[in-house]
């Protein structure tokens, strides 16, 4: 019998061994035919101060306008036009379309030609910057979900090898047992391996339904991260995009809380505990660390909220470029 148990325990060490030396792509993170490096999907600096100064024509984004202004354009415009930077370009649009009205002069045309180009010039920057972070997040999306039919291949794989060790270790250990009978073999031989390849086979069961890949995925550049820990400036977003996000406006809740409440709402962190929970969103939101496909699935999520937020903003940008283009205030 003894025989019998170490050659059993012999089978495991192999076939341990043999499925541990099986191609196994988790362990090289920086195989480029499996993930691109975490500073793939951005080609900008990090925002902040120094970046503002690219906007140095911007000298206020408050929601203070004058009455021309609030006569002319529509709440949701106006709006994006602090987050454009435009309310001085805006109170002297519609002061000197008034004029240009009561004193139609060539002059007073060309002036307001002049100034309605400039703001459009404006919006069209902030249209390439809203671009900007939408073609990033996209990009990161697409990296997650790579991540993710990786991880689902490669659990897919662990399982199925283990599985057939277990079937193939229960077959033989039967076969093994019933020839072993036949032969009229002593019975402690026989029940111990009966019982040794029923163990040998159970383990393998077992370790099928434990066989969940993880995989090192790196995101130090978290869009994320942002949207939970509220900087004053983001280093993420660019100004104009990241105001819009956090602008608060008489009394509604900013992009940012909405974002941050659907999260909430649709569980996205799941988690059978607060501990796990706690490691969830620590992984997510900070810089990465070893997923599993759960916190892939979770990761793709939270960015398609994010990405479908943050795009409204070009909704906003069209309708101030379309009721610049207006002669009068339509009802909106």
């Amino acid at each position: 019998m003894k025989h019998w148990v170490w050659f059993l325990v012999l089978l495991t060490l192999i076939s341990e061994t043999g499925l541990a030396q099986q191609p196994n792509r988790t362990r090289h993170t920086d195989d480029p035919r499996v993930f691109v490096s975490d500073n793939y999907c951005h080609a900008t600096p990090a925002y902040g101060q120094a970046y503002d100064s690219l906007w140095a024509v911007i000298t206020r984004r408050d929601t203070v306008f004058s009455k021309a202004v609030q006569g002319r354009f529509s709440k949701r415009s106006r709006s994006v036009a602090a987050d454009l930077g435009i309310i001085e370009l805006l109170d002297r649009f519609a002061a000197l379309e008034q004029t240009a009205t009561r004193d139609p002069t060539l002059t007073n045309r060309l002036n307001l030609m002049t100034l309605r180009q400039q703001i459009q010039e404006r919006i069209s920057v902030g249209t390439l910057e809203l671009s900007g972070v939408l073609i990033e997040l996209e990009c990161e999306q697409d990296r997650a979900i790579e991540l993710k039919n990786y991880l689902d291949t490669e659990t897919g794989t662990r399982t199925n090898r283990r599985t057939i060790v277990s079937i193939v270790s229960g077959a033989l250990t039967a076969v093994v047992s019933g020839v072993l009978t036949l032969a009229q073999a002593d019975d402690r031989i026989t029940q111990g391996l009966a019982i040794g390849g029923s163990a040998f086979s159970s383990y393998w069961g077992f370790r099928a339904l434990k066989g969940e890949a993880f995989q090192s995925f790196s995101h130090r550049r978290n869009h994320l991260r942002d949207i939970v820990e509220n900087p004053s400036v983001s280093q993420v977003y660019p100004p104009v995009v990241w105001h819009f996000i956090s602008r608060e406006l008489e009394g509604l809740p900013t992009v940012r809380e909405v974002v941050v409440e659907r999260w909430q709402e649709l569980d996205l962190l799941g988690g059978v505990s607060a501990v796990q929970r706690r490691k969830r969103y620590e992984l997510v939101f900070g810089n990465g660390g070893k997923y599993d496909v759960d916190d892939a699935n979770v990761r793709i999520s939270l960015i398609d909220l994010l990405e479908s937020e943050v795009g409204l903003m070009n909704q906003e940008m069209k309708q101030l470029q379309q009721e610049l283009l207006l002669p009068n205030k339509q009802d909106r």
